[in-house]
């Protein structure tokens, strides 16, 4: 009769590792990760470097220590999920967070070279003593000799976590293989560029469009394990996301759900609390126009299915038997607009040559991205937005705009203070004043002027008092001089 184990923080690291008669913790667990020159400052760099300490921390008892270098000063950039505006202090704080007095192992972090690294790690930069040297674009992972083709500046963040979670499992098979724990049939990918956009590896790895906004609808994500969770916590650094999405979950957390579940921190699951809690908190801060309807129960007690689109993400056998006909909405692979969900070209229409980046209405079908790649669509997509926007387009002689000229320009591009002014200008230029006539004058409704001198108001109530009647030129005598009035 087998032996029932008991669930821990580890527990399940450490029944992989008896299968090769080794135990927790590892003798040498120490990784460097040194980031190239510039790369920090970039979304992508700043994207790699979280998710990949965010999954490194995690493997707690295989690495211990993580070192860092090339990060000191960097601002965190939009889409980065970590808190604070300091990206040396986020990764602090995201580290601690994995921490628990009651964690049997710790992961610690610290910003300067490692003395005794067991496994070095290169964000940007090949060196002689890196032993996996990593980089991105907007869909690819990039390894090895692959990573001189990086694009460390899109917006789109698929390219860096996959390339943390290669990198992650790479780490994982360098620090057996140094520990004494090699295997024949276990492989290191040295060399080598995996898209995500087309599925293609090598030359085939399609770069794909960036994408400067993304709009979701109708879908559901069923199952907020570790690969729920993982599917939202990368959408979370989408910039631009925005739209609604309902997460399906009927569990809370166990122990062995830190080292697996990217947006659980360890009070998380020593203190049970439920899968959605941590994916609301992680929505709420990282992405708040993604607005989740919460559905705490299994798939198949939900009174209302309105979802044509699922991701199924569950791990039980009779969970997996989800279709997205089971959810009230298409029949077999059609969306209910006609449009295949494969990425096919919709009913009715066979055209797929809109212009790029078009905001177009899902109809499913493909759009061709600012780079001339097809973007496969699905009912789930309200919009997406694959060019770029106006008021980051390069002005003539204005250089490249960045993320602080979103509040600076308008919808045209212009600078919005340039044009306050011009608009305001000097008063006489900017709303020239006509001659008042004497009736105006006598009412002090002249030239702007709302409120007349303090002298002239006395006089005019002197006047009135003992005349009864408006004040004539033998009492008062008016002339419009540069928008005052004057009494002679």
């Amino acid at each position: 009769m087998a032996r029932i184990r008991r669930e821990t923080e580890v527990d399940r690291t450490e029944a992989a590792l008896a299968r090769h008669a080794a135990a927790l913790p590892l003798a040498r667990r120490a990784v460097e990760i040194a980031v190239a020159a510039g790369t920090a400052a970039t979304p992508v760099g700043q994207r790699l470097l979280v998710v990949l300490v965010n999954e490194l921390a995690r493997m707690k008892g295989v690495v211990s220590t993580i070192s860092v270098t090339g990060i000191t000063g960097d601002r965190v950039l939009p889409g980065v999920p970590v808190e604070g505006a300091d990206l040396e202090a986020g990764l602090a704080a995201l580290v601690a967070g994995l921490n628990s007095p009651r964690s049997r192992y710790r992961a610690e972090i610290a910003v300067g070279p490692s003395k005794a690294a067991t496994v070095r790690v290169a964000i940007g930069a090949s060196g002689a003593e890196a032993d996996i040297v990593v980089a991105a674009d907007a869909w690819r992972a990039l390894l090895g000799r692959y990573a001189q083709q990086a694009d460390w500046n899109v917006r789109a963040p698929y390219g860096a976590a996959l390339a943390a979670a290669l990198t992650a499992a790479e780490v994982f098979k360098h620090l057996l293989a140094k520990n004494g724990l090699a295997d024949p049939q276990r492989r290191s990918a040295s060399d080598i560029a995996v898209s995500a956009f087309n599925f293609g590896s090598g030359d085939d790895a399609a770069v794909g469009p960036d994408v400067y906004e993304l709009a979701l609808r109708d879908i559901a994500v069923v199952g907020c394990g570790a690969g729920g969770s993982a599917a939202l916590y990368v959408l979370t650094m989408q910039p631009g996301l925005s739209g609604e999405v309902g997460p399906v979950e009927p569990g809370r957390h166990k122990l062995p759900n830190l080292n697996r579940y990217l947006m659980t921190t360890a009070s998380d699951v020593h203190e049970k609390r439920h899968k959605l809690g941590s994916a609301a908190n992680h929505l709420a801060r990282f992405a708040p126009g993604l607005k989740p309807t919460l559905y705490p129960v299994t798939w198949e007690t939900l009174d209302v299915r309105p979802w044509p689109f699922l991701l199924s993400t569950v791990d039980t056998v009779p969970a997996r038997g989800l279709r997205p006909e089971a959810a009230g909405g298409p029949v077999g692979r059609r969306g209910r607009d006609g449009a295949r969900l494969d990425g096919g070209e919709p009913a009715g229409d066979s055209s797929d040559d809109r212009a790029p980046g078009r905001d177009a209405e899902p109809q499913g079908g493909r759009v061709r991205g600012a780079r001339g790649h097809a973007v496969p669509r699905c009912p789930c997509i309200d919009r997406v937005r694959t060019d770029k926007p106006a008021h980051r387009r390069a002005q003539p002689g204005a250089g490249t705009s960045s993320d602080d000229d979103v509040g600076r320009r308008d919808s045209r591009g212009r600078d919005r203070e340039a044009l306050r002014r011009a608009r305001r200008g000097p008063r006489e230029l900017a709303r020239p004043r006509p001659r008042p006539t004497p009736r105006a004058a006598s009412r002090g409704v002249a030239a702007g002027v709302t409120q007349l001198p303090a002298p002239l108001l006395t006089l005019r109530r002197k006047l009135r008092r003992h005349t009864r009647t408006r004040p004539t030129p033998q009492y008062a005598a008016r002339r419009h001089c540069g928008g005052q009035l004057l009494v002679n």
